[in-house]
């Protein structure tokens, strides 16, 4: 065996080990929150098998689907540009060919992720969903022919985590099987390595899974510059774990995962969610429901009692039904149903109180702020609302733009540039080394920001009387920045603003205007003047 395929294997023997705990978790909370994705340990279920047999009450699933749409909605929402590349250290002036070439990339970028093929939309979500229910998401962003950005985001039952002292995963280890025909058709490069072993299981038996691990660490080899696949930053290596043989090798120039963490505790590499803190109140929802089931059920369908006295027959209460003896001498009946003193009143107050507690878990209950009697709000009640949002949900964008999303727009960026699918990066831009920063715009980092724009407007809400009386005091203010910065908070795109040349021009055209129509009305006495005299003369 490879001596470097033996070390691989030693480390993921210990990343196993160090994981075990964090399965049981995991599967305890899929199984009523996302049993689809329930199969951490244990038996693995058939296709097609039955998942919902543990769950009796469906609060903590749908709340969790709720999540994902919340997290899609306001952190990448499908059908709008969530980001925005700026060259790195400020903005540039509208128009000009640095500002144009980013706005080309902006709208590159985002019709590669949305193509049919990438798959990114459907990827992302199942990406949330992980987050809200085992508080751990991996996708994988890569390229295939004919594909520039490929998505795929990779169930946690294969992932095993490594971080660096600081906290920042730079190992990633993915344990999975597929059939041993697609082995041969995905390993068929020059350099791929496949085992006679894995060579007879795809001629006997095609179908029968292979298992393979998919290793990612930073290369202790790397040289900076090179393009040789096995001196890039990160180093690559699948193994066959029939027998150890590395499969293929090679490197990434960007980390081709993206790895995000709903919140973490002190000394964890894997992420905590809302799901395992809402655990309790889950498993509580369903003993409460599978009680209020067996009770509903004894109340349609009751326990009869009647006397002992040898005058009634036996009976079925069934509709319909006529009951010999069923009344005695006195017309009272001779039985009557069991009082089990059910009282779904206060059931059904207990069961909302823990469902709201699910909600919250889940920030079902804060997104509703901005749906509850909408039309009864003003656009500045609406914003503070929305600044509100962005406050409360600051820790979890932070930690989404930094894990996900930041690592996840790296990896596209090099994807298309080095595949020849980005236009050519302008003089200007390449003398400062092609620096770029992300300037967020979905939802929620325009909810963040919508601080600057509420500053403004109180501003000028309270000014505005002393303005009537002095109307000096405005000259203190400057109108332009004031009017960009609100433009930039609501995320308006570069090119709806114009350069400081058009700017220049329309103001000066406007003043050539003022001064025409200024002369105009300054001759009209004069003409007057003119036409009065005229007439005496006559």
């Amino acid at each position: 065996m490879d001596k470097i395929a033996q070390d691989r294997l030693t480390l993921h023997s210990q990343m196993k080990g160090g994981r075990s705990t964090w399965e049981v978790h995991w599967q305890e909370v899929c199984e009523i929150m996302d049993p689809l994705q329930a199969d951490f340990y244990g038996e693995k279920p058939e296709p097609g098998q039955k998942r919902m047999s543990k769950i009796f009450d469906a609060t903590c699933a749908l709340a969790l689907e709720r999540f994902a749409a919340i997290m899609q909605s306001i952190l990448t929402p499908p059908g709008q540009v969530w980001h925005k590349l700026k060259p790195k250290g400020g903005e540039v002036e509208a128009g000009s060919p640095v500002a144009r070439w980013f706005d080309a990339v902006n709208d590159k970028l985002y019709d590669l992720r949305y193509s049919p093929k990438a798959n990114f939309d459907s990827q992302q979500h199942q990406n949330y969903r992980g987050l809200g229910s085992v508080g751990t998401a991996a996708l994988y962003i890569d390229s295939a022919p004919g594909i520039p950005l490929r998505y795929r985001s990779v169930h946690m039952s294969e992932i095993y985590l490594g971080a660096t002292s600081a906290g920042q995963v730079d190992i990633v280890h993915r344990e999975f099987g597929i059939p041993a025909r697609n082995v041969l058709q995905d390993y068929s490069r020059p350099d791929d390595y496949v085992c006679e072993a894995v060579k007879r299981m795809a001629q006997n038996t095609p179908l029968a899974d292979v298992p393979l691990l998919h290793c990612v660490f930073p290369n202790p080899g790397a040289k900076p510059g090179s393009m040789n696949p096995k001196m890039l930053p990160w180093a690559s290596l699948t193994i066959c774990m029939l027998d150890g043989s590395i499969i293929r090798r090679g490197g990434y120039r960007t980390f081709p995962y993206a790895i995000s963490r709903y919140t973490l505790a002190t000394k964890e590499i894997y992420g905590r969610s809302p799901g395992m803190m809402a655990l309790p109140d889950g498993k509580m929802l369903q003993e409460m429901a599978k009680h209020r089931y067996r009770q509903a059920q004894f109340e349609l369908d009751p326990t009869w009692l009647t006397s002992d006295d040898g005058a009634l027959a036996a009976f079925r209460a069934v509709p319909g039904a006529i009951i010999s003896g069923g009344l005695d001498e006195s017309l009272n009946p001779r039985v009557r149903p069991l009082d089990r003193g059910s009282n779904f009143a206060v059931d059904a107050a207990v069961t909302d109180q823990v469902r709201s507690v699910v909600n919250d878990f889940f920030l079902v209950t804060l997104f509703q702020i901005l749906v509850d009697n909408p039309g009864q709000m003003t656009a500045y009640e609406v914003m503070q609302r929305a600044q509100e949002k962005g406050a409360l949900m600051a820790p979890v964008m932070g930690r989404q733009q930094s894990e996900n999303l930041g690592p996840t727009l790296e990896r596209e960026f090099e994807l298309a540039w080095f595949g020849g699918h980005l236009p050519p990066m302008p003089p200007e831009l390449e003398q400062t080394g092609g620096e770029y920063e992300i300037e967020y715009q979905s939802p929620l980092a325009t909810a963040a920001r919508a601080e600057k724009s509420l500053a403004i407007q109180r501003t000028v809400a309270q000014v505005a009387p002393l303005a009537q009386l002095k109307p000096e005091v405005l000259d203190i203010f400057d109108f332009d920045d004031m009017a960009k910065t609100i433009a930039m908070s609501n995320s308006l795109d570069n090119t709806s603003i114009n350069s400081g040349e058009i700017i220049e021009a329309l103001r000066d055209q406007r003043a050539k205007q003022m001064a025409m129509q200024s002369a105009i009305e300054a001759a009209k006495p004069v003409a007057g003047a003119v036409k009065d005299i005229a007439s005496v003369a006559a």
